[in-house]
């Protein structure tokens, strides 16, 4: 996470990738995120190509507009599909 304020907030997420086929492949990362309640409110697709056995890191960023802050008195979380 970063730039976090009442009016927005970025969310960060990584996601690691391994090949297990014996050839090049082209995958799509597909990654939701969810309020509470489980309502999307932002997606990325993320286009993939790996060679026979590559692992990789894939970064998104996910910008949140007057997203709900998680405190003690109201404990709130988002969630990653």
């Amino acid at each position: 996470y970063d730039n976090i304020s009442e009016e927005s907030a970025d969310v960060f997420v990584d996601t690691d990738i391994k090949s297990l086929e014996n050839q090049r492949k082209t995958v799509f990362l597909i990654t939701e995120l969810c309020d509470k309640n489980g309502k999307i409110i932002s997606n990325k697709r993320t286009k993939v190509i790996l060679q026979n056995g590559e692992s990789k890191t894939v970064s998104q960023k996910f910008s949140v507009k007057n997203p709900t802050l998680w405190s003690p008195k109201n404990p709130y979380l988002y969630r990653i599909n």
